[in-house]
């Protein structure tokens, strides 16, 4: 008879990680409802390997060492992924005038601080150590790649967070949104790898009444306006499933190879620079939305400058279209003329403030020297999309070939599992 088995030292305790994460980080300090200080444990990097895999949070594999203090490790900001709770201090740049503090941001900096069992200003007690895990929501395979990847519009690392020492590992996104302190944030796009669970948790988090989602009966005890406590999720939450279609319409795109070519500033704005240099023409993934609130429709004015033949003034206009950290712009020469004036109206009408934001613009890319800025010259509407490709038909077949060859490969793996069964 043989011997039985022994457990892994890696076997989940009810639950997976799902992508590459770094393992055995340490919380400095609680920042609001949504955002951590974080050591990055510089030996803690552990990529997805092909196929997935299972493991226990904060177990440190081979090649592990503490030898360096923690103090001496990277200080991240890490805002937890698909989390948006409300504001408890005044938000940073202009979004300021986006969010307002709300008694909910505060509750919910409180249940976080509660939950993690820290002090009033967020810190660990004195001889308290709280081991997290940071797991990326991406295929990248290295860690750089994954931080570029998963980087918000202020610089911040996007992730999920598992904490160490809880029954399976605790994913402290599920957390939050489990308590009812936020909705599910697909603002961005929706979870990659644990869209069913937000879905569950969302859906229990209503149900019970719990937070947020319990508010009104809250609020009509206290008699204090409903606007106080949360933002309007009436008017937010089919805004933000409006940019989520959108977005997973690009990520599908980007498998099936129609948009590969398509740069998003955030994430490559060495690449746009670099087109910007040469003067090539790409095509880029732009966010539209509100940015700055003392801009027309949020994201646009009108510039005065001086013509290259050293003439009279001339007025364009600019679309601030990048992030604060990585700026890019549409520009267009002639503010006033009857192709910019369209360009504007269809802007207005179906890309800015309420309405799909994502657009997919096209053009001669080139430097704005003075702020060493990329921009694309904007002359006409055809310039802009809502797809990566005008050939339907292109993007038809693109992805009926995606699946059919998906289908093949699952087929595949299917008669693989089959043969190693009946082998055994």
């Amino acid at each position: 008879m043989s011997s039985p088995t022994q457990p892994s030292p890696f076997k989940p305790r009810g639950d997976l990680f799902r992508g590459a994460i770094v393992r055995s980080c340490v919380l400095k300090t609680v920042v609001d409802g949504k955002t951590l200080k974080v050591l990055l444990n510089p030996l803690g990097w552990t990529p997805k390997p092909h196929g997935g895999w299972r493991a226990a949070p904060t177990s440190v594999g081979a090649g592990h060492s503490f030898a360096d203090k923690e103090e001496s490790w990277e200080e991240v900001t890490v805002r937890l992924m698909c989390v948006d709770t409300e504001e408890c201090q005044i938000p940073r740049g202009n979004a300021r005038h986006y969010k307002p503090v709300t008694y909910g941001g505060r509750e919910s900096f409180e249940w976080l601080k509660d939950h993690l069992g820290v002090t009033h200003d967020g810190r660990p007690h004195r001889d308290q150590k709280i081991v997290l895990d940071v797991e990326f929501d991406t295929v990248e395979d290295t860690v750089v790649g994954c931080r570029l990847h998963n980087q918000e519009n202020y610089g911040r690392v996007l992730a999920y967070v598992h904490v160490g020492g809880r029954p399976a590992g605790e994913n402290l996104s599920l957390a939050v949104i489990r308590a009812g302190r936020s909705p599910y944030f697909t603002k961005y796009g929706r979870s990659r790898l644990y869209h069913a669970d937000f879905l569950e948790a969302e859906r229990l988090a209503i149900a019970d009444e719990r937070g947020l989602w319990g508010i009104t009966a809250t609020v009509g005890e206290r008699s204090v306006p409903v606007s106080d406590y949360v933002r309007n999720y009436q008017q937010l939450l089919p805004w933000w499933q409006t940019r989520e279609g959108i977005v997973e319409d690009f990520r599908r795109w980007q498998r099936e190879g129609v948009a590969r070519h398509v740069l998003v500033p955030r994430v490559h704005h060495d690449d746009l620079l670099e087109a910007a240099s040469k003067r090539g023409v790409v095509t880029v993934f732009v966010d539209l939305q509100p940015k700055d609130p003392f801009l027309i429709l949020g994201i646009m004015r009108n510039v005065s400058y001086a013509a290259a033949d050293g003439g009279v003034h001339q007025t364009g206009t600019v679309i601030r279209a990048g992030t604060q950290k990585h700026p890019f712009n549409l520009w267009m020469d002639h503010a006033y003329s009857e192709a910019s004036e369209k360009i504007k109206a269809l802007v207005e009408r179906r890309y800015s403030r309420g309405g799909r934001n994502y657009a997919y613009v096209t053009g001669k890319a080139f430097m704005y020297h003075k702020k060493h800025v990329p921009q694309i010259l904007l002359e006409s509407v055809e310039q802009i999309a809502d797809a990566p490709s005008k050939d339907s038909a292109a993007l038809h077949h693109a992805g009926e070939a995606y699946h059919l060859v998906a289908a093949a490969d699952a087929h595949k793996r299917a008669r693989q599992v089959e043969t190693r069964g009946a082998a055994a």
